[in-house]
């Protein structure tokens, strides 16, 4: 009997330690993520504002040509 209450109790120490474990890794998981959004969220933003989105000269010409002769 003792031997099978020794038994139970290692196995009962080694999920819980396991367990212990799996939750601090997500932890420190999660907590990397939201450190890193703001760098993100910081560095898309100075790409996109670095890229020249407006449409080319030539199409704005067009595009006021077209208002001109409506």
């Amino acid at each position: 009997m003792d031997t099978l209450l020794s038994i139970l109790q290692t196995s009962i120490l080694t999920a819980t330690s396991m367990l212990s474990i799996a939750a601090f890794l997500a932890l420190i998981y999660h907590i990397g993520i939201l450190l890193a959004l703001p760098f993100g969220n910081t560095l898309c933003t100075a790409i996109f504002e670095t890229w020249d989105l407006s449409p080319p000269p030539q199409q704005q010409d067009l595009q006021h040509l077209h208002k001109v002769f409506a």
